[in-house]
């Protein structure tokens, strides 16, 4: 229940969360006469009141699960990572990154880290 009178707004606040996935949620509001049902007879009477109800739909953060947050090289050989030319941008939308390894370099990883679910 929310105190409210006619004269004032009714503003409520629904938290649909942070997590990434999408939001499918019926909120039912209903407003009622706050006096209720009186008198003797009130049994016998209607609530004057409304309902409403409110499908509230959000798709998923599909962006920020696809999105890197760090890139390492290894390189396997010396057991160093390699430094990129340009360092990594987890802000940037989208971009292009060059390791350089060395001559010597038998093999490397590369270890690309995404966001975790909230």
């Amino acid at each position: 229940d929310v105190p409210y009178t006619p004269l004032d707004g009714l503003s409520v606040e629904i938290q649909l969360g942070q997590h990434v996935g999408p939001v499918e949620k019926d909120v039912h509001i209903k407003v009622a006469d706050p006096k209720g049902k009186q008198g003797l007879l009130s049994f016998m009477l209607s609530e004057n009141a409304h309902e409403y109800v409110l499908h509230v739909s959000k798709p998923p953060r599909l962006n920020y699960l696809i999105s890197a947050q760090n890139i390492v090289v290894k390189d396997e050989t010396t057991g160093e990572e390699v430094v990129a030319k340009m360092p990594f941008d987890p802000k940037a939308p989208a971009g292009t990154y060059s390791y350089t390894v060395g001559a010597e370099t038998k093999s490397f990883t590369i270890k690309v880290e995404c966001p975790q679910e909230d």
